[in-house]
Parts: structure tokens; C-alpha cells; sequence
């Protein structure tokens, strides 16, 4: 019996499978794209011409507060890259360094550990500055009411001790609501466990 070794990416690691060839239906991988090792250029570059909206610095004033809403480690965001160029644009513009926070966006996930946090945006960052998990907890969501079909409205309140949210996250392929990404940051990232039922289940 013929067989192939197939290797599929798990964590950081990889995990190799034999299956029978006859078992093969047919192999499906993504199209080729061009990619590029400047990516703190490209980071640039896209902040320099951001997609109908203004820079970041037009957003904000030097006495603005500015939440940084980040997805968890379940998505490939490469935020240690994309938050140091962020923070220092704010930082330039006269942002108070006390008066930027950063809200890992867990939706129901677990909460992520210091070590993670480390990882995920950097040691230096995770030192300066206050990066925080959300939390399903009602003490830290701000309850603004119900839609009009019902879905309850409850949201991390750090939305409100802000003058500007900064969603970062990935857009990429999901199978409930076609892509995540965007507003996904906030709602399931940052919102109450009910109001995550309710839209799923929309």
C-alpha cells in the first residue's frame, strides 16, 4: 500500500501524518501571494496611506487617551511589530505615555498568561505599558442596553475611559461569519458572553 507524509502546522510546531494515497481525495492549498521580509516598511507605508480613513495622527490630540483593542495568540497578527510603529506615531504626536492602554480582545477565549503576553507583543512593550486581558466579568463591562431584536449590549469599559479605539487584528477566512476581522475586535473581542451567544446564534 502506497502512503504520503503530509505535514500540517500546529502551534509552533508541525505535525507529520501517512495516510494511505488511495485516501486522497485531492490536496487544496492557498494561491501563491508575494510576500516581503520589510514588514515594519510595509507597516509604514499602509499608515502612511491608510484606506479611507486619516493617519493616526489626525485621530488623535496630545491629550487624548488611546486604546489599542489587539487580537490573542489564537490569531497571526504580528502586533510586535505593528504596535511599537503605532505607539511611537501617538507618542510623536504628544500622547502622554500614561495615556496609552493596550486590550488583548479574548472573546470567550482563556485569558493569556504573562509569558504569552511576552511573546506576543514584546517584552519591552508588555513593561511599558499597560496591556490588559479582557474580561467576561460583568464588574468590567459597561452595559449600554439592548438592540432593537433584543441582543444584549455589554462592553469592556476601558471603550469608555478612551478617547480613541484602535482595532489590530488579522482578516482572515471564518467559518460562522464569512471573515474575522474588523468589527470583530470589538464585538466578540471586547463584548459580554451574552452578547456573543445572542449574535452567534443570529
Amino acid at each position: 500500500m502506497r502512503s504520503m507524509q503530509i505535514s500540517l502546522p500546529y502551534g509552533k510546531d508541525e505535525i507529520c501524518l501517512t495516510i494511505p494515497t488511495e485516501t486522497v481525495g485531492e490536496i487544496i492549498s492557498p494561491k501563491e501571494v508575494t510576500t516581503t521580509n520589510a514588514i515594519e516598511k510595509e507597516i509604514t507605508r499602509a499608515l502612511d496611506d491608510p484606506i479611507e480613513s486619516k493617519k493616526i495622527e489626525e485621530l488623535v490630540s496630545h491629550e487624548d487617551r488611546v486604546l489599542l483593542v489587539v487580537d490573542d495568540l489564537t490569531r497571526k497578527t504580528p502586533v510586535h511589530r505593528i504596535i511599537p510603529i503605532i505607539i511611537q506615531r501617538l507618542i510623536k504626536k504628544g500622547v502622554k505615555r500614561e495615556n496609552i492602554k493596550i486590550l488583548v480582545a479574548l472573546g470567550t477565549h482563556r485569558p493569556m498568561g504573562e509569558g504569552e503576553i511576552d511573546d506576543r507583543f514584546g517584552r519591552e512593550i508588555n513593561r511599558r505599558f499597560e496591556i490588559v486581558n479582557h474580561s467576561l466579568d460583568s464588574a468590567h463591562l459597561l452595559d449600554l442596553g439592548s438592540t432593537r431584536n433584543g441582543t444584549p449590549i455589554k462592553v469592556n469599559r476601558l471603550v469608555v475611559w478612551a478617547d480613541l479605539v484602535l482595532g489590530i487584528g488579522a482578516i482572515i477566512p471564518h467559518h460562522l461569519c464569512g471573515f474575522s476581522g474588523g468589527a470583530k475586535i470589538i464585538q466578540p473581542g471586547i463584548c459580554g458572553a451574552d452578547t456573543t451567544a445572542q449574535t452567534h446564534l443570529l
